[in-house]
């Protein structure tokens, strides 16, 4: 990780970017992926040492399924507002993932473990 952090740092730096520690801000060397390490990997990574923790599955998903709009209002911290997505197929997977969510876990949306790839699976 080391390594990729440094290139990705360079590569910030290249556009003009102040990064005056390798560890100080991965916020910039986020968008400057390592060449063999896929971006969006990249960025999970790069949050997870910003946070401490993974991005969610329903994070990562709606990142991938929102509109643009959607996600700039949902990202924003509006987690409740109507959302859209690119296309039917995606509003319907997450649909079915979310009902078998509250038959598994109940409706208390706290108590839903979202990670959940078996039930993923099964619902699509």
């Amino acid at each position: 990780m080391e390594d990729a952090r440094e290139a990705s740092v360079h590569s910030a730096r290249k556009v003009e970017h102040v990064i005056t520690e390798i560890n100080d801000n991965f916020e910039i060397p986020a968008n400057y992926n390592f060449a063999e390490i896929h971006r969006d990997v990249w960025r999970r990574l790069c949050r997870k040492e910003l946070t401490g923790e993974d991005p969610s599955f329903i994070d990562l998903y709606y990142k991938t399924h929102f509109i643009a709009e959607s996600k700039k209002i949902y990202f924003g911290g509006d987690k409740e507002a109507p959302v859209d997505f690119v296309n039917e197929t995606s509003r319907v997977a997450i649909e079915s993932y979310n009902k078998v969510l509250s038959q598994k876990y109940g409706d208390d949306l706290t108590q839903h473990d979202v990670n959940d790839p078996e039930l993923w699976t099964q619902t699509q």
